[in-house]
């Protein structure tokens, strides 16, 4: 617990599962944690040491609040739309925030961000005008709203003929009615971190990222992110420096930002930017291998408008000390989750470090989530010594963990073949 922060007060914007750790988090480091979302209930809301039912977009309420109760900072998790919020009621109410909605603009409309690549020379994914006749695309090509998240909006087109469809469907998830067309890439998928102290940039971690398709055939939501990757060692020769000037170019000072690409003959292809904390929640694991806990970072920010917590430098090894370590999605099919076995016996084991809230017994899982992050029950993080225990230490999870819906059918979908990593 760092002294500093004893009595500081913290607005977490969001009362459900995705912002549960954060508060778990927020009172472990000494803070008062005040929870506000519409809704009345919630896990994080449960936990917190007070909570409102104010909308997190309700600004003139939340204003007051940060005002009445003098509050320190403002905070939420990995959705969009909260985060959105926190960077405008930060601004309203003075208090810190990692970064500013010019900031948050260019890294998170998916045409902005290639545009922010290509002046500091990282590679970006060929594209498309969505205006051009479709007679003159090499198909396939991936069309996605150009400002959503959650793989929402994105399809795979596979010939002319469906390429207005896919565009409609598309604008359907887009507040801007854009969309983005680029090559379909069959290869892998990697992600790449950075957590930033007092405009100190430090390669924190790579991942290579394995995914579920969802019903278009398009790799989409989390499957498993594996650490380090096989390519830290290219990646870090290639385009850490480029990466690096391109964090600075915009103006971070603190905080943390990720980064996904894809890698094809050993050239890598950016096609997506985090500039919040990751919907994985892999803090355990990097605080575990890498000694540095980037949520507390965050949340330390958002109260102190600094951070002051590793003596000011990062000793990030994004090779882990020769460790490896996974990020786990348990996601479900269709129906109500009416029970749920092994999970205690899983999280008794040392080499399982933490696991995310699951959805509550009642729970729907519709088909409209097949293919989202809705479809997610959820995620444990691992550790291993070898490539080969880290592997066998997944295959002990997907053995042992069983939800059943109300006619006893198990609803967990079947792990990837692990076989590849």
């Amino acid at each position: 617990m760092t002294s500093s922060l004893d009595g500081k007060k913290i607005l977490i914007l969001g009362g459900g599962i995705s912002t549960y750790n954060i508060v778990v988090t927020a009172k472990n480091m000494g803070i008062y944690v005040i929870c506000a979302d519409y809704y009345e209930t919630g896990v994080a809301k449960e936990i917190a040491d007070e909570s409102l039912n104010i909308s997190t977009n309700d600004f003139e309420a939340l204003a007051k609040v940060v005002k009445d109760k003098e509050i320190d900072g403002i905070f939420t998790g990995a959705s969009e739309f909260n985060c959105k919020n926190m960077i405008r009621l930060a601004k309203m109410t003075g208090r810190p925030c990692y970064c500013n909605i010019e900031q948050w603009n260019l890294m998170q409309n998916k045409r902005n961000f290639k545009d922010v690549c290509r002046r500091y020379g990282v590679q970006v994914v060929p594209e498309y005008s969505e205006e051009i006749p479709p007679n003159e695309i090499v198909y396939p090509v991936i069309v996605k709203p150009t400002d959503s998240y959650s793989a929402q909006g994105m399809s795979i087109c596979r010939d002319e003929e469906h390429f207005k469809e896919s565009l409609d469907f598309a604008y359907k998830y887009s507040s801007s009615k854009t969309a983005i067309v680029e090559r379909y890439m069959v290869c892998d998928s990697v992600a790449f971190y950075y957590t930033i102290q007092n405009g100190e940039i430090s390669f924190s971690h790579m991942i290579d990222w394995y995914r579920y398709k969802n019903k278009d055939g398009v790799d989409a939501i989390t499957a498993t992110l594996i650490y380090p990757s096989k390519y830290t060692e290219k990646y870090m020769k290639k385009m850490d420096k480029p990466v690096r000037d391109m964090i600075k170019g915009i103006g971070l000072r603190d905080g943390y930002i990720q980064f996904q690409a894809f890698v094809e003959n050993d050239e890598f292809y950016v096609f997506e930017c985090g500039l919040r904390i990751p919907g994985s929640y892999d803090y355990p694991i990097i605080a575990k291998l890498n000694g540095i806990n980037y949520l507390e970072m965050m949340i330390e920010y958002a109260v102190n408008g600094s951070i002051n917590r590793y003596n000011g430098t990062l000793q990030n090894d994004p090779f882990l000390g020769g460790n490896w370590a996974a990020n786990v999605a348990v996601m479900l099919k269709t129906g109500v989750i009416t029970k749920v076995y092994g999970v205690e016996n899983i999280m008794k084991q040392d080499f399982v470090l933490s696991m995310t809230t699951p959805p509550s017994i009642g729970h729907r899982i519709e088909e409209e989530h097949m293919g989202t992050l809705h479809q997610t029950f959820c995620r444990f993080n691992v550790i291993g010594k070898s490539k080969l225990e880290l592997l066998k230490n997944i295959e002990f999870i997907f053995k042992t963990i069983k939800v059943t819906d109300e006619k006893g059918i198990n609803m967990v979908c079947e792990p990837i073949d692990y076989s590849a990593i």
